[in-house]
């Protein structure tokens, strides 16, 4: 595929739903005050696509961002003014919000085509519970050349998750040209290069509403 910016090495998992949901999206410039909101943002050589999303502590949920697709089983989210967050606590216990929690998304390209995706505000999920993104990319791995979802920090520095937690290995969808792991955590999100990339079908049914 291509290279992206200052990256470690490998990634990714499984786990999912159904249920699609809407959201509003505005698209703005790169240069807009949305772009200065963190470093990772600012390789954006594509419009900005800034989309929010409000998730249900209660029910289930995937909703559709602009080639984009992100899973919350119920009651995953940890409630982000009562939680750690950082290296080192993905796996600590946590509070869940007990109300509807706003999360902001934006969607871009940088200069070599890799598509990333940006979660506003930080936000670490329940351990044991299942969060998953897909992301959509015409450019799926091949026996030499894997890919893979890397987590980017908002120093724009992208990081291979499995290095330290291998249940976070990267799979993907060659039928819908799509990737798809596990998270533990929102901030950033991209496809780059990888050891390590997954053909495999997934283990929960889908069933027919995941959309992008």
């Amino acid at each position: 595929m291509r290279t992206i910016g200052r990256i470690t090495s490998t990634i990714a998992l499984l786990g999912i739903g159904s249920l699609a949901a809407a959201c509003s999206d505005r698209v703005v410039e790169p240069t807009s005050k949305a772009a200065a909101r963190t470093p990772l943002l600012s390789m954006a050589a594509t419009p900005l696509t800034v989309q929010t999303i409000v998730v249900n502590p209660w029910q289930s949920q995937s909703y559709a961002l602009n080639g984009t697709n992100v899973y919350f089983q119920a009651g995953s989210v940890c409630d982000p003014e009562l939680s750690s967050y950082g290296p080192g606590t993905w796996d600590e216990q946590c509070t869940p919000i007990a109300a509807p929690l706003t999360l902001t998304a934006t969607t871009f390209m940088d200069a070599d085509g890799n598509p990333y995706v940006d979660f506003q505000p930080a936000l670490r999920f329940v351990p044991g519970k299942n969060v998953v993104l897909y992301m959509r990319d015409s450019d799926l791995p091949t026996e030499f050349d894997p890919q893979a979802i890397y987590y980017c920090s908002d120093s724009a520095v992208c990081i291979d998750e499995t290095v330290t937690d291998p249940s976070l290995v990267t799979y993907y969808d060659r039928d819908r040209g799509l990737y798809f792991r596990r998270v533990k955590h929102f901030s950033g999100y991209v496809i780059g290069p990888s050891r390590l990339a997954v053909d495999a079908e997934l283990e929960i049914d889908l069933g027919t509403s995941l959309e992008f």
